[in-house]
């Protein structure tokens, strides 16, 4: 009896972390795919943030097992997929940064864009207050950040707390709320070429040295 009741605890947390390690390999692979996916959506809509996040949610459909078929996809990607990427995830525009659009930014029809036609001809001289110079930041760079969900009842949260003890300091607000949801942070980067006039929006960052 006593060994039982030293070895039932060792077991669950080695066979729970095995368990809470697939799922977050799992979901890190899935978010590699969507972040690439959401890129993908943007570069042939202007990078706009509705594009981002609906071509995020689509890569990561499936983490939700959606019914076969393309309705049973998309009753899952509106009901399940899409608000929980609003709720537990973050884009970011790392590229072409607000300081990009401060060099070579045009408005058109009331709005800030970047040029994005005969980049051949146009200059290569780097711009003063971004440090590219326009083809460069003609490239659409994406951080995303999503809150893996834990499987294992108890671990998750006994994971999520370890890491706010160890790892507060070193967290963004976006990341710290995610652990107290109980949710596990994952980071992914994805770069594309954008094929549409990038318009100016509020997930670009500054400039190249923002964190």
């Amino acid at each position: 009896m006593a060994e039982t009741v030293v070895a039932i605890p060792v077991l669950w947390l080695v066979i729970g972390l095995a368990i809470e390690l697939a799922v977050l390999f799992e979901t890190k692979a899935a978010l590699n795919h969507a972040a690439l996916q959401s890129a993908r959506a943007g570069m042939v809509a202007n990078a706009e943030p509705t594009a981002l996040v609906n071509g995020l949610a689509r890569g990561l459909l499936p983490l939700f097992s959606p019914e076969p078929g393309l309705v049973g996809a998309a009753e899952t990607l509106a009901t399940e997929a899409l608000p929980d990427v609003l709720v537990f995830a973050r884009i970011r525009v790392l590229n072409p940064t607000r300081a990009a659009f401060t060099d070579f930014g045009e408005v058109v029809n009331n709005e800030r864009q970047m040029p994005n036609d005969e980049l051949h001809r146009r200059s290569t001289r780097v711009g003063s207050a971004s440090g590219v110079n326009i083809q460069d930041a003609n490239l659409l760079k994406l951080e995303v950040t999503y809150g893996a969900e834990t499987k294992v009842p108890g671990l998750g949260t006994l994971l999520a707390r370890t890491i706010l003890l160890v790892s507060r300091s070193q967290l963004d607000t976006f990341e710290l709320a995610l652990l107290e949801a109980g949710r596990l942070p994952v980071l992914s980067t994805a770069t594309v070429r954008m094929q549409s006039p990038a318009k100016l929006n509020s997930l670009m960052i500054g400039d190249a040295g923002e964190i």
